[in-house]
């Protein structure tokens, strides 16, 4: 049969040496590989913020991550601006109007929700709520559209009206008030 080499003294003495080289080399090696990945998640985190739009609009439910950490964004790609209502009075029918214009402010076309209405109370909480088609279906990079939506016989304690997409993505809202 074989024989198995036994290890004499030097041979130890050096395989304890080479350990010890090793381990000191390992523990070197660690600090800049530290400094590496501490490099690499700053990058990444970087890219997380600077990018977060894209990545909101891929993967919806982010919207709510970043809003957590007290950096909003706007997953649909889509604002509301210049949202204002109006009630006329015509004896005693009442009509609530509201306008507004909705931007696309996105790079790329974008399909664009229905719009919920909310009439709200002094204390702010809603009294009636509806929904209305939005004047078009899809939006061109930053193209943008008027809305205009109606409703009969409003509360008459109505103080604002509050405008959002009613299908906004991640559960985010992206909102307008109108006095």
């Amino acid at each position: 049969g074989e024989q198995e080499a036994v290890p004499n003294a030097a041979t130890k003495r050096m395989w304890r040496a080479r350990i010890r080289v090793s381990a000191l080399g390992a523990g070197l090696r660690s600090v800049p590989g530290g400094l590496s990945m501490l490099a690499l998640l700053a990058i990444l985190a970087a890219v997380l913020v600077a990018e977060r739009g894209p990545i909101a609009q891929a993967i919806p439910s982010t919207a709510r991550l970043y809003a957590a950490v007290l950096l909003p964004v706007n997953p649909t790609g889509l604002a509301l601006k210049a949202v204002r209502s109006e009630l006329v009075v015509d004896g005693a029918a009442r009509l609530l109007v509201v306008e507004g214009e909705i931007l696309n402010i996105g790079r790329s076309e974008r399909e664009i929700p229905r719009l919920e209405l909310s009439v709200r109370g002094p204390d702010g909480l809603p009294l009636y709520t509806w929904t209305n088609d939005a004047p078009r279906k899809t939006l061109g990079a930053t193209e943008s559209a008027r809305f205009r939506a109606r409703l009969a016989s409003p509360p008459a304690e109505g103080r604002e009206v509050l405008v959002r997409f009613a299908e906004a993505p991640g559960g985010s809202t992206i909102s307008a008030r109108a006095p």
